[in-house]
């Protein structure tokens, strides 16, 4: 099973960005918006779509926000995997990619305009 990130697919920048990683990680990746896999995966509650990209790994592992956005370039292998490296190594750049991604995620309706 390939890792699934589910997305809202109601927002430009979260298309967008589903775009560019299916590009990046070259179709390792299956993208869902979130209107279709909330049914598939029941054990995400919806309030987490919400708030955030959710990844679930092969091994049914689920991470949401930037953690997410790590796992999903980690696909890719090579450079692609540092982000997530760094995530799990360094609590501090853990919180403060966190805190950008959530920044971003409450504001991704007015970037769009």
């Amino acid at each position: 099973m390939k890792p699934v990130l589910i997305y809202d697919g109601e927002c430009p920048v979260c298309r967008r960005l589903t775009r560019l990683l299916a590009r990046i990680t070259k179709n390792r990746l299956e993208l869902a918006p979130a209107s279709e896999a909330a049914a598939r995966f029941p054990q995400i509650p919806r309030e987490s779509y919400q708030a955030s990209m959710q990844l679930v790994a092969a091994d049914g592992s689920v991470s949401g926000g930037s953690q997410a956005l790590f796992h999903a370039l980690a696909c890719r292998r090579g450079l692609y995997r540092a982000g997530l490296t760094l995530y799990r190594r360094f609590p501090a750049f853990a919180r403060q990619s966190e805190r950008i991604y959530s920044l971003i995620a409450k504001n991704r309706m007015r970037l769009c305009r």
